[in-house]
């Protein structure tokens, strides 16, 4: 990461909610997905094309998954 601080927070706040692509890569996700968060009601979704996805509050607009979720 060039040197920089990207993200300060508890290993869990890193981990579940990563603050750019670069973290996400840092703590080991190994598949990252950019798309869409919508909110529809009180539900959110992560829209990859016209694919949908329901998603946790935390939900950001790149969605990663690793060997460990």
């Amino acid at each position: 990461m060039g040197g920089e601080l990207k993200q300060v927070g508890t290993p869990g706040e890193i981990f579940f909610s990563p603050s750019s692509p670069e973290v996400t890569l840092f703590v080991g996700m190994e598949n990252i997905f950019p798309g869409e968060i919508r909110r529809e009601g009180d539900k959110k979704y992560f829209y990859l094309g016209q694919k949908a996805v329901e998603t946790g509050l935390r939900a950001r607009e790149i969605w990663a998954s690793g060997p460990n979720t």
